[in-house]
């Protein structure tokens, strides 16, 4: 990709600032201005700290305010309720349209993001998974990034199932490659037992506990029963995520409806009803239950826009980036430019 290339020559973040000051990013936004961007933010950490997250994106409280700020003044923000509903009737939305979403309903989003969401009066909808509300969780891939970028020995043997999992941990990037690894080929593909199984058998090799350190019990956990209430009384929506966060494809019928199901009386009682799919999976099943079940929409992690006649179980969605002038050129569709360039060069070699 040619933004793939900018980033490794270390020209991406110098020509996204150019591109903003020529002003680029308002002429895509008149391309793409009836295609409607639902945005995903997962955490937002104080400006202070200097955390790195692999698995799960970050950013920065100040970024944040930026963004929400910038959307305010240049975007029609609007619920996912009045979303969905528009696509449902088939009533044109205001041109440049976004709607602001949140996975896994972290602290943060209400101890950070809840106070600039309020002071800008814009919606939000975070996707929670309701067996970690209150319950002082670490989500796996949490967990799993202090273990990996904090062991101290550069090789780590991971007895599991029968099994030696070995991995070179001498370098950062050794890291991030071993970290991407797990995730991609054991705990992505494994049902919910098999996933806690592998963790077990990570925290016995490492010695590693990441609920004893206080900066991850405070910025990764999820959010409190008060804390949901809290964000409730000030306007905020919130959909499911499951209970337990499984890739739902990976489990049988009967414990999808379970993880669907389970989640409905924490929701928001006489509204419509919203999903997420844990890692954007989903199968046959997932959307027969969630018909069932009542739920009008489901998102994925998918990278695209949405337009009307889009299916409402398949939403695209579009993350919100770190910093600020690629936040603004991702949104305003500048990867969809470069990735058509890209095949067009390919296609003419």
């Amino acid at each position: 990709m040619i933004e793939l290339r900018l980033r490794e020559l270390n020209m991406w973040r110098p020509l996204l600032a150019v591109l903003k000051a020529l002003g680029v990013h308002w002429m895509l936004r008149k391309v793409i201005r009836r295609k409607i961007a639902i945005l995903i933010y997962h955490n937002i950490v104080p400006d202070g700290d200097t955390p790195v997250q692999y698995l799960s994106p970050l950013v920065k409280e100040s970024e944040f305010r930026r963004q929400i700020r910038y959307l305010k003044s240049a975007y029609h923000v609007l619920s996912m309720d009045e979303l969905t509903e528009a696509l449902t009737e088939g009533r044109q939305l205001p041109p440049n349209s976004v709607a602001i979403t949140f996975d896994d309903a972290y602290a943060n989003h209400c101890s950070l993001a809840l106070p600039i969401l309020k002071e800008c009066d814009v919606p939000a909808t975070f996707y929670m998974s309701t067996g970690f509300i209150g319950a002082g969780k670490l989500f796996w891939w949490d967990e799993l990034e202090y273990m990996i970028m904090r062991f101290d020995e550069d090789r780590l043997s991971i007895e599991h199932d029968g099994g030696t999992l070995d991995l070179v941990l001498a370098t950062e990037d050794d890291r991030i490659r071993a970290l991407k690894q797990i995730a991609r080929d054991v705990m992505k593909t494994a049902t919910l037992d098999a996933g806690e199984r592998f963790m077990s058998a990570v925290r016995a090799a490492t010695g590693m506990d990441a609920y004893s350190d206080e900066y991850m019990m405070r910025n990764f956990v999820s959010m409190t029963s008060d804390m949901v209430g809290e964000m409730r009384a000030a306007g905020m929506r919130f959909g499911s995520h499951t209970v337990n966060h499984p890739i739902l494809p990976n489990e049988t019928r009967e414990v999808q409806d379970r993880e669907i199901r389970g989640t409905i009386d924490m929701l928001d009682t006489g509204r419509p009803l919203h999903f997420c799919y844990p890692n954007g999976s989903y199968n046959e099943d997932t959307v027969e239950i969630l018909k069932q079940c009542g739920f009008v929409s489901a998102i994925t992690t998918a990278i695209g826009y949405v337009v009307p006649g889009d299916d409402l179980f398949k939403l695209n969605r579009i993350s919100a980036r770190a910093e600020y002038n690629d936040f603004i050129m991702t949104l305003a569709g500048l990867q969809f430019v470069t990735a058509r360039i890209d095949r067009l060069l390919k296609r003419n070699k």
